[in-house]
């Protein structure tokens, strides 16, 4: 693991941590039906957890009932109610786990039978394993600890270590002449 994908791990570890002790969804948001806060009269846009009906609780009141912008914000909680959060985490380490599962920087030309291709698509997918941190780093931009760890992943050089033998080297010259290629 490097530094990127330890710092990754444990934002998305915090996340799914809150997310675990939150109110259990689905949460929801009907314009339809405000809610009344306890010892008040004004009716206000609400985020509802539970069954519909008189047991389901409100987890969040945004504002004034048909105020649009307290509306905008009650759709945007309950999109993002825990049962969303989870799933968003459970994406990313999957992505992290295949990046680490799928990472070299070490690619070796072994034989003059190793297929080309194969080892060209080893090269392209260990350079944008890369572009996949990036894309990861951008959802935690917000979180302390971003632009220390972000600045640190842009300065690690993009680099990949290719290492051929002279016998290797030799022997796929000799297959591209016989084959009557420059």
């Amino acid at each position: 693991m490097t530094a990127v994908t330890t710092w990754l791990r444990e934002q998305i570890d915090w996340t799914r941590r809150v997310a675990a002790a939150a109110t259990p969804g689905p949460w929801r948001h009907d314009p339809a039906k405000p809610w009344t806060r306890p010892g008040t009269t004004e009716p206000e846009e609400a985020v509802f957890a539970g069954p519909p009906g008189k047991r389901a609780a409100c987890v969040a009141g945004t504002g004034a009932s048909d105020d649009q912008q307290s509306m905008l914000d009650a759709r945007h909680i309950a999109l993002h109610d825990p049962t969303a959060a989870l799933a968003l985490c459970d994406s990313q380490t999957a992505i992290l786990d295949w990046i680490e599962e799928n990472t070299t920087s070490d690619l070796k030309l072994t034989s003059p039978d190793q297929d080309a291709d194969e080892f060209l698509g080893s090269l392209f997918l260990s350079l944008r394993t890369r572009g996949l941190l990036d894309a990861l780093l951008l959802a935690y931009r917000h979180r302390p600890g971003y632009d220390e760890v972000a600045a640190a992943h842009a300065a690690e050089p993009t680099e990949v270590h290719l290492s051929i033998s002279d016998d290797e080297l030799t022997a796929r010259r000799d297959l591209h002449r016989k084959a009557g290629e420059p």
